[in-house]
């Protein structure tokens, strides 16, 4: 008994370290960059009243369903709208994920030290600081899939369907990653012992269905220029979740290749497999982003440690103690980088514009998908105008002397050779500069 209650004490509290690390991480940057055009989306998204928070505005082209903003909703509500009240839930959200990890990893593998250190590894993982750090949905949905499949590898289905449906309410993608944990579930469990939950999951995710259905045929009628192709996707993806850099991303990547290999469990293999195997093909019909792919996170972690049960040398050297130094010192780079990263500084350059713009000038943004993130910012009561990207045209009919024209952007004008930074070079003098912005005035 005495025994037992060691290791129970002994468990919460490196548990609990680890947990107060990963807080601190997040907690230090959470304010740190501007509120970006995604986030300035959940502003919009997150306010109004409950119906066009759970089906307005899916009705009118918002892809993500409801629940997320739902929680925002709340929270806004009761401490106001801020850069801390946007990213304070997703950092919450990125936090309770890690013990989670540890309970996923404690039932595949069945070691402590290992369980230990895949939670440590998913407090310092740059995928899940950078998405605690934003007011999007994608540490939510990551914390949901985890609760679901943790619950489903200890036997409580009709939890683990809870959960998944929870997940639907988050994030479409997530019912890829979902699919075959389902099939797993069937094959194991049979048909007639599956169906309750399984009915619980389509009763639960049926209101959505008019919302999907409306919105795959506004996707179908409109181009999107955004997302990655087929052949793109998962190499990116392992760059990213392997510490933002392709060197220690492919390292990374061979670890966990080798987990994938040594692990015997047919079943696991492809619940990991299946959607590895779809998701690129899913680019060829809707546009997503790397991020759609966090799901992963608990498989990739696991499996970029489970090697270390597989070394059997014998040696004065402490093979895990090694193994373990050798993949936190590869996480790093892509720690100290996330950690230290400027995203587009729209605070910076709307505190400067405040002060130094001239009284009766007007502010000329482009482009005008900017717009918003700029104007959230910006306290001073110059008009403002937002053109297209390359709309030379309208801005030089409508600009004029002494006026302020903030150009920003990464794709638009990352080649500086463009119609609108070549005008502006030789038409206005640039005032200053910020981390992808530059502030023009027009002189005559």
């Amino acid at each position: 008994m005495l025994n037992n209650l060691y290791d129970k004490t002994k468990e919460c509290l490196s548990l609990s370290l680890i947990i107060i690390f990963g807080a601190i991480l997040r907690f230090s940057i959470i304010t740190k960059n501007s509120l970006w055009v995604d986030e300035i989306a959940t502003i919009y998204y997150s306010t109004g009243d409950l119906y066009d928070i759970v089906f307005g505005y899916m009705m009118n082209g918002e892809f993500n369903p409801p629940l997320f903003y739902t929680f925002e909703y709340i929270i806004t509500s009761l401490f106001g709208i801020s850069e801390l009240t946007l990213r304070f839930l997703p950092a919450i959200f990125g936090i309770l994920t890690i013990p989670v990890i540890y309970y996923i990893s404690k039932k595949i593998i069945c070691n402590n030290y290992l369980s230990y250190l895949n939670a440590f590894l998913v407090s310092i993982l740059p995928l899940c600081i950078y998405y605690s750090v934003e007011a999007r949905c994608y540490s939510l949905a990551l914390l949901l899939f985890s609760i679901g499949f943790c619950y489903y590898l200890y036997g409580r289905y009709t939890s683990a369907a809870i959960f998944f449906l929870l997940l639907t309410w988050t994030h479409f993608y997530g019912v890829l990653f979902i699919l075959p944990i389902l099939l797993h579930y069937i094959a194991c469990n049979g048909i007639k012992n599956t169906y309750k939950n399984i009915l619980l999951y389509i009763i639960g995710i049926s209101p959505l269905a008019l919302p999907l259905y409306h919105l795959l045929t506004l996707k179908g009628d409109s181009d999107v220029g955004w997302g990655l192709n087929y052949l793109d996707i998962l190499p990116q993806f392992f760059t990213e979740i392997g510490g933002m850099n392709i060197m220690s991303g492919l390292i990374l990547f061979c670890l966990f290749f080798a987990g994938f290999l040594y692990y015997k469990n047919i079943g696991m293999k492809f619940i990991i497999l299946l959607p590895l195997i779809i998701a690129p093909f899913t680019t060829l019909f809707i546009n997503i982003s790397t991020r759609y792919l966090i799901y992963l996170v608990p498989f990739y972690i696991i499996m970029l440690t489970y090697p270390m049960m597989q070394i059997n040398i014998k040696s004065k050297i402490n093979i895990k103690t090694l193994y373990t130094i050798f993949v936190i010192f590869m996480l790093l780079p892509g720690v100290f980088s996330v950690c230290q990263e400027t995203k587009i500084d729209y605070r910076g350059a709307a505190e400067f514009v405040y002060e130094n713009a001239p009284h009766n000038s007007q502010i000329i943004i482009m482009p005008s998908s900017r717009e918003d993130c700029f104007t959230y910012y910006y306290k001073g009561e110059n008009a403002i105008l937002s053109l297209e990207p390359y709309d030379l045209g309208g801005l030089q009919e409508r600009v004029k002397s002494d006026d302020i024209i903030i150009k920003t952007g990464v794709k638009e004008y990352e080649t500086g050779n463009d119609i609108i930074s070549i005008y502006l070079n030789e038409n206005c003098d640039k005032i200053k500069e910020f981390n992808l912005i530059s502030v023009y005035k027009f002189v005559v």
